[in-house]
């Protein structure tokens, strides 16, 4: 199923951005068809986790990557699904924080809970934490890091 971004105008679903432009035109002119619909999320949430999770790795041993980061503070929060598999073994999978598996607000409560998190980790403040984070995404270094993602 083809996803795409819409914006509301009125009584029209407008598309926004390439890849919406195309799904709307991969059909003809006056055909109907189905779409399932669902406020999104910003998409500058997901790259100010990316600067959250570099935030990390530039300040920790154990996770030295924004990748690392962003798994161990997944698994810290209990962001994972787990199962059982036939002999018994649980395994813990991160789940994913894209726009399909995650509203705003739970999303909002995932980065404050990580913000806190991380200030355990660092041993620092929330407030600190925030004030380093605005900082990186004042700078040009936070804004290619949110680029990135």
């Amino acid at each position: 199923m083809a996803k795409g971004i819409w914006r509301r105008v009125g009584n029209t679903a407008v598309p926004v951005g390439e890849v919406s432009f195309a799904n709307l035109h991969a059909f003809k002119d006056g055909q109907e068809f189905i779409a399932e619909t669902r406020g999104a999320r910003n998409p500058k949430q997901l790259a100010l986790w990316w600067v959250l999770c570099r935030l990390v790795a530039d300040n920790d041993n154990e996770y030295d990557t924004p990748e690392k980061a962003s798994e161990g503070l997944k698994r810290a929060l209990h962001h994972v699904d787990t199962f059982l598999d036939r002999d018994g073994k649980l395994h813990i999978t991160t789940k994913s924080i894209n726009f399909e598996s995650m509203t705003q607000e739970d999303f909002n409560n995932l980065f404050k809970a990580a913000v806190n998190q991380i200030a355990e980790w660092l041993g620092n403040s929330p407030a600190d934490v925030m004030d380093r984070f605005n900082d990186m995404v004042a700078d040009k270094r936070g804004y290619q890091e949110m680029r990135r993602y």
